[in-house]
């Protein structure tokens, strides 16, 4: 399976001014149709100059070419780094420097948040334990992004910040009916939290007529708990 769905976080559809959440699973037999409709949208080197403004992500490879993609799904179904270096026959140890950006005209604010690519570069640090060897080891990739985004015309800004996990993205309608050729909805993939259990007992009403209504209640500790049954039997 070359999608990687990140079920824990649904699929935000903003029918009628309300988002609600949908979770997605690839039909069978629509692979290929899937990864077409999403590298059709994918934009690279200079394309990405004159694209739409808002967030991206985005890698580059060793041969300094730059593929962007704009997620219309809060699950970043086909726009996830591993997707943009796997649908580019790119292979993991080639890409180079990888994250997200947020463009506002010729402005790119970016980051270097990948954890298919980056996280080991996060988590080198010295033989003493701290940092230090982390922090230096992003310069290194900072910089050739910095150089990429200026060759095609944008100035780049670096906040080291998450972008597109602070902000959740609604997919417009038309997004979603395009990911309905390709995605249907799964409700085993929503797992709510378990909710509290109650306590049911029937009270016989003190009489030997039976027919008692159901006293529904929970919550407390035992002794409170008895305490509130008393009290009911006793009404």
């Amino acid at each position: 399976m070359v999608f990687v769905v990140k079920t824990v976080k649904p699929t935000l559809v903003n029918t009628g001014g309300k988002p609600n959440d949908v979770r997605l699973k690839l039909k069978d037999g629509s692979e290929q149709n899937a990864i077409n409709f999403f590298t059709s949208r994918y934009k690279t080197d200079v394309t990405l100059t004159d694209a739409p403004d808002g967030m991206y992500t985005w890698i580059i490879s060793k041969e300094g070419t730059l593929f962007a993609a704009q997620p219309i799904s809060n699950q970043e179904l086909g726009t996830l780094h591993v997707n943009l270096a796997m649908f580019n026959d790119i292979n993991r140890e080639d890409v180079i420097a990888a994250g997200e950006l947020r463009k506002e005209g010729p402005n790119v604010t970016f980051n270097l948040q990948s954890g298919s690519f980056m996280g080991q570069v996060y988590s080198k640090g010295s033989k003493n334990g701290d940092n230090a060897g982390g922090r230096a080891a992003l310069e290194f990739p900072k910089k050739l992004a910095e150089e990429k985004f200026r060759s095609i015309g944008l100035n780049p800004i670096f906040n080291e910040a998450p972008m597109i996990n602070a902000a959740p993205i609604l997919t417009r309608s038309e997004n979603y009916k395009a990911l309905q050729k390709f995605f249907e909805p799964n409700s085993s993939y929503g797992i709510s939290p378990p909710k509290k259990k109650q306590r049911v007992l029937k009270n016989g009403g003190g009489g030997g007529g039976g027919g008692g209504k159901v006293l529904e209640f929970g919550g407390g500790s035992r002794r409170t708990r008895r305490r509130r049954q008393t009290r009911r039997r006793h009404r």
